[in-house]
């Protein structure tokens, strides 16, 4: 009767480990999922990561920096760094007007009248041949972008403006790449 209750004891202290496990396995598993799961809405719909495919932001964004996208921005601001779609591509470009402004580019951009001056722009801005038609009055929800590398950028000087519905982040952070 001794014996049949030690192996009675040894099989159960055996089923109590193995219901452990199994229960830890099960916790592990959970936790894994709902790290997933939020990595996924974390990269879905609060942030973007994009790799700079053009030196059209140099020197504030170079080639190859990796970009975080901030997605759900309230307001966006004449200086901040967007990504947004034109004709299924992704770009990247400095918000220079908003809505309601007006905006010329003739070796310099002036915005409602007045010369904008940009310690951080090296370049003149050269208004290009087949691009938009200045002035251009920027309607509702409608920005105008610009390359900081101003000569040769893809912009809002060659597509015209960018609609808030074509915004999709706005710059929060990037890590540069260079001999990587």
């Amino acid at each position: 009767m001794k014996k049949q209750s030690m192996e009675r004891r040894t099989m159960d202290k055996r089923e109590e480990r193995q219901r452990a496990v199994v229960r830890d396995l099960r916790f592990g598993v959970m936790r894994i999922v709902v790290v997933i799961a939020l990595l996924y809405v974390l990269f879905t719909y609060v942030l973007t990561i994009r790799v700079m495919d053009s030196e059209d932001m140099s020197p504030a964004v170079a080639m190859h920096d990796l970009c975080f996208f901030y997605r759900l921005p309230e307001t966006l601001h004449a200086s901040d760094v967007v990504l947004y779609r034109r004709d299924g591509l992704f770009m990247v470009g400095r918000i220079v007007a908003g809505p309601g402004d007006i905006v010329e580019v003739n070796g310099h951009l002036r915005v409602n009248g007045s010369t904008i001056l940009e310690p951080r722009i090296y370049q003149t801005t050269p208004e290009y041949e087949g691009g938009v038609d200045y002035p251009v009055v920027l309607g509702e929800d409608e920005y105008f972008m610009l390359g900081d590398r101003r000569e040769g950028a893809a912009d809002s000087r060659y597509y015209g403006p960018i609609r808030k519905e074509e915004i999709e982040g706005i710059l929060i952070t990037l890590f540069r790449r260079q001999g990587l």
